[in-house]
């Protein structure tokens, strides 16, 4: 037996303030109790999945206008980065061009060098000869230093060829001497 305090028609033996009622008329109330339960949970339910959409559908905004910004700025990146592969190919043939040009000025520098080198070699072996011609090629030789294109070094290694040759010079005229005597 159910209590209810809303009084329904159909309802047998009325007690003040308590009703009676048929076990199929409590079935039937039972039935609709749990109809009603279950249409509350699943109301609540949907409500419950209404509110988990919505806020999925306003992150999917707040996410889109964030993905939006980030591939811009993937394109932006990638733009950027096809720039700086040409730069990079640019500078590539840039330097393999200025490798040879260095290759060539080192050669240029190795023949310019091995001419001095022979300059000087000939100049020194001018020393070995007559003293007018040492004279002349010592006199040449100053004049180069003179104008910056022997260095000091280069000067003083031609002048100490020089000297040598000139005090030799001397012994060799005393050697002269000495056979034109007979000594």
């Amino acid at each position: 037996m159910f209590l209810f305090d809303i009084p329904k028609t159909g309802f047998t033996s009325i007690v003040k303030n308590t009703y009676t009622i048929s076990e199929n008329d409590k079935n039937k109330l039972l039935e609709y109790i749990d109809k009603v339960d279950n249409t509350n949970k699943d109301f609540k339910k949907t409500e419950m999945l209404s509110h988990t959409l919505n806020d999925v559908d306003t992150e999917l905004k707040e996410n889109q206008d964030e993905i939006k910004v980030l591939t811009e700025n993937n394109e932006a990146l990638s733009l950027k980065v096809i720039t700086l592969s040409k730069n990079i190919e640019n500078k590539n043939e840039e330097i393999k061009e200025l490798k040879q040009e260095n290759k060539h000025l080192g050669e240029m520098i190795d023949y310019f060098k091995n001419l001095f080198n022979r300059l000087v070699k000939f100049i020194k072996n001018k020393m070995f000869g007559k003293e007018k011609e040492r004279e002349k090629y010592w006199e040449f030789s100053k004049d180069l230093y003179n104008h910056g294109i022997f260095s000091d070094d280069t000067i003083t290694n031609i002048k100490d060829d020089y000297t040598w040759n000139k005090e030799n010079d001397k012994h060799k005229d005393k050697e002269l001497d000495r056979d034109d005597f007979g000594i």
